[in-house]
């Protein structure tokens, strides 16, 4: 894993997105908390230490994307 210099941390140069988690039932309140479980250590297993929590991104500006 590449990782940069942020402030006093040494973040991974990739990270993983928790926008999308897997559902169970097609139904987006209920997370399958087993399968979160297993991507989230696997991607510590490769090093990975970037977790972006946001629950979505704004809308781009008109005339701007």
């Amino acid at each position: 894993m590449i990782y940069k210099d942020f402030q006093d941390l040494k973040l991974s140069s990739l990270g993983m997105g928790a926008m999308r988690l897997p559902v169970l039932d097609g139904d987006d309140s209920k997370i399958d908390e087993a399968a979160v479980k297993e991507m989230v250590a696997y991607a510590m297993e490769q090093g990975v230490n970037y977790y972006d929590t946001r629950s979505s991104c704004p809308a781009p500006l008109a005339g701007t994307a």
